[in-house]
This record gives structure tokens, sequence and C-alpha cells, in this order.
């Protein structure tokens, strides 16, 4: 697969190649630049691949709120390279091991715009509605450009299926 890198400064878009899979590419017209293939029971944890690399997302904790980012695809001598709590509204600061953080922050109610905020306050990378992906040229250095891209998709995918068993709980109690 091509480096993000070469679309720093442009839109890209998450598709899901057929409307009952699990698994959404980055895609620039026919080309996919990366895939997130969600998996696990009620898919909790996803499977990311881009630039040659792979990665495992994992809903860890206490109800399943903190997300840890593991290297490789496998649980086998998985390394943990990164952790995030979101917040009760989906915000939350993604902490590498190493040090370097990044903020994941909302901006917008009805129409969403969710970002990675580097450090320096700037965001690298954005997903608005549509699931339309803008990588900052900024960006264009980071080593983890793609990791960053993947792990948006996820966080907001799963806010949404939060969201979603929230209101079945909740259509439940009123209806029964």
């Amino acid at each position: 697969m091509p480096s993000l890198r070469e679309w720093a400064g442009k839109t890209l878009q998450w598709k899901r190649p057929h409307f009952f899979s699990t698994t959404y590419e980055l895609r620039t017209g026919e080309q996919a630049l990366a895939i997130l293939n969600r998996t696990g029971v009620m898919k909790q944890r996803a499977i990311a691949e881009a630039e040659g690399q792979a990665w495992r997302f994992q809903r860890e904790g206490l109800m399943g709120r903190r997300c840890v980012v593991y290297s490789g695809e496998s649980n086998e001598s998985a390394q943990a390279l990164a952790s995030i709590q979101p917040a009760w509204n989906g915000t939350g600061t993604l902490r590498f091991h190493d040090g370097r953080t990044y903020a994941w922050t909302r901006t917008g109610h009805w129409r969403p715009v969710w970002s990675w905020v580097g450090q320096d306050t700037v965001a690298v990378l954005s997903i608005k509605r549509g699931r339309l992906l803008e990588i900052a040229p900024a960006a264009r250095d980071l080593p983890e450009l793609a990791l960053l891209s993947l792990l948006g998709l996820y966080l907001i995918l799963m806010m949404e299926a939060d969201e979603a068993a929230s209101a079945a709980v909740v259509a439940g109690i009123v209806s029964g």
C-alpha cells in the first residue's frame, strides 16, 4: 500500500467494501491506502494495516472504555504502544509509552469534526462527517501518521457502537 504521506493536504474517505462488512478501507479512488477490520465479540477489537505495518486496537478496563494499541496483529508477543481513555464526550489523550501525546478533540455537535492535535496544539489530521479524512500538510513527516489515521476511525466506530447500545437500552425501557 502507498504511503499516506503522499496525501498530506488532501482529503481521503473511509468506506466499507460491502454494506454488512466490518472492514473499512481508506480510499483514494479505487486504491486502498489503509484497512481497519473490526473483529472479536461485539467487534470490540480491530486489526489495522497501513504502509506495511499492522496494529491491534483493543478495548480494555472497566466497561471497556480504555483503548490500547498493540504492535502486530496477534496476541502473541504483543507489545502495547499507546493507550487512550476517552472521556464521556469521546475526547481524550493518546499516550505513547515513550512519552509522546496527542489530544483527540471534537469540534461541533451536530456535525462533529474529530481531530488529532499534537503537543504544539496544531491539528495533524481530522475526520469529518461522511468519514472524510483530511491530513494536514504539517503531518507529512509524522512517523505515527498511519496509526493516528486508523485509530481515529476506530474511536469513532466504538463511540457510535456505544451510542447505539445506549439507545437500544433506553428504547427497551421506554417500550417495556
